[in-house]
């Protein structure tokens, strides 16, 4: 009975064979569906697919669907088909079991090549020259690449998924904007290709990073842009990714920039790609953040806290100035405006007779990492930070609020090219690590000496911005706990070019 089925069954194994001999060495979903549901009234062929691929586990589905039949002789078919279980033997009989069986084969294989993409759909994936080729709104993109950085774009037509990246393809449209844009507007607006080189590696991260990678809080990727000139963190510059809804993919750079996606998880052959509507912008210095914020609401305007670190009563520069802009992967706890005007006579009274302490009290709000800065994600509830002080700040999660010490965190993550900063709405005091938060009130109390009135035209230390004095270079002094810190040439040097500058410089 067995050899007779088996007699009736060769021609239908025949005819499954021919399209499996001659298939290429990696089949991907649709050729092996073919194979499996497409024969369309060769229900028997179906049948002989179940029993070849399906039964007992005994072959992996990837090498089923690769199987070369010349190395299979009739009698090894034979062993297959008289071995099977007797359910499989009924199955293959009973037409109302047919299909499940073929759709059941079907779905491991599937399962087997999304766990195995390079082995099933490497050659199916089009390369990333041929993606931009055939989205009309990436030509802008394309020409530049290929007529400015050829290497950058073979570089990118070389990746496997071996190594992964993602790249943010900004569109014709977020070309077109750049003009509008600090940073990107003087580099296209001049045709700086050095500085445009660096902005289109920032557009390209490292690892696959599709939709539903992301979550609803921001998650911070390392990219490509890691020139100390335009990038002073370990492991290179971060933009930071989140999912707002279901749909709405955003991604965050410099100066609080936010790029939305118009068309998400494009495959090619290296990775992924997500097309933006808004170019990434690299970080610029911590000065030169700030100079942005100050157009902002009051809420978020850090100059006042920025000028603090430039205080200076014989028009030096501060070694925590010079410390700020030198150094790699710091976070600052910036205080605003408004939190500095709510204690300005206690905080000048202590700049004027004791600059010590003053200068202790700012490095209370800095903390350098030597694994890099640390974003909202890693603030979780009950993590200690070691500040410039060697004193420690806590984070608490509070009714959705997230605190420092007493302070709560207005903005968190604006990306600076040496690091980030967290804007806070009170100042940070080394002297009062007790303090609790009080998550109803929409303003902490102040750790410090209030003022009793107090106005947005009175936030201290304005007088003391960056580009708004001349002053002399400091000698070599310490600054908190980060030890000695070699001053610049001690001669007189006007910053007021520096508010612009991507990093370096002070």
């Amino acid at each position: 009975m067995k050899f007779q089925l088996l007699l009736a069954l060769l021609p239908a194994l025949t005819a499954l064979a021919a399209p499996i001999a001659s298939a290429p060495a990696k089949r991907d979903v649709a050729d092996v569906a073919t194979v499996l549901i497409g024969v369309g009234e060769k229900r028997d062929t179906a049948d002989v697919a179940t029993v070849l691929i399906g039964v007992a586990d005994r072959r992996d589905v990837l090498d089923t669907a690769t199987a070369r039949p010349e190395k299979r002789s009739t009698d090894d078919v034979a062993t297959v088909l008289i071995g099977v279980s007797e359910r499989e033997v009924q199955a293959s009989q009973g037409m109302a079991k047919r299909e499940p069986a073929v759709e059941g084969a079907y779905a491991r294989y599937v399962k087997a090549a999304e766990a195995h993409p390079k082995d099933i759909l490497a050659d199916s994936s089009p390369s990333f020259s041929d993606v931009l080729s055939s989205h009309k709104n990436l030509t802008t993109f394309k020409n530049t690449l290929q007529s400015a950085y050829p290497d950058l774009l073979s570089r990118l037509d070389a990746l496997t998924l071996s190594s992964p990246v993602t790249v943010l393809a900004p569109s014709n449209n977020a070309f077109a904007k750049t003009t509008y844009y600090p940073v990107l507007g003087p580099a296209f607006d001049n045709y700086d290709l050095v500085a445009i080189q660096n902005i289109l590696n920032y557009h390209v991260l490292n690892g696959s990073h599709a939709s539903k990678d992301l979550i609803t809080q921001f998650q911070f990727f390392p990219t490509w842009l890691n020139n100390a000139t335009f990038s002073n963190v370990t492991n290179g510059q971060r933009v930071g990714g989140v999912m707002q809804g279901s749909t709405d993919m955003i991604w965050l750079s410099g100066e609080s920039t936010r790029s939305s996606v118009s068309e998400a998880d494009i495959p090619f052959a290296g990775g992924v790609i997500h097309i933006i509507e808004t170019m990434v912008m690299p970080p610029t210095s911590f000065p030169a953040t700030a100079e942005t914020f100050s157009t902002a609401s009051e809420p978020f305007e850090i100059t006042a806290f920025l000028g603090a670190t430039y205080f200076s009563k014989n028009n030096t520069i501060p070694a925590l100035a010079a410390f700020l802009n030198q150094t790699a992967d710091l976070t600052i706890f910036a205080p605003n405006n408004a939190a500095l005007e709510s204690v300005a006579t206690a905080l000048t009274s202590l700049a004027d007779n004791d600059p010590t302490a003053f200068t202790k009290l700012l490095d209370y709000h800095i903390v350098a990492s030597p694994s890099g800065p640390i974003f909202s994600t890693n603030l979780t509830n009950g993590t200690t930070l070691t500040t410039l002080t060697g004193a420690t700040l806590s984070i608490s999660m509070i009714a959705n609020s997230r605190f420092v010490n007493a302070a709560r965190i207005l903005t968190p993550d604006v990306l600076i090219a040496n690091g980030v900063v967290h804007v806070l709405d009170n100042v940070l005091s080394p002297d009062d690590t007790t303090s609790v938060p009080q998550p109803t009130r929409a303003t902490q109390l102040p750790v410090l000496s209030a003022d009793s009135q107090t106005r947005a035209s009175e936030a201290p230390f304005t007088s003391f911005m960056p580009w708004d004095v001349v002053t002399q270079a400091p000698a070599a002094t310490g600054s908190g706990k980060a030890g000695t810190l070699t001053g610049t040439a001690a001669a007189s040097t006007k910053t007021a070019g520096a508010g612009r500058a991507v990093g370096g410089g002070v």
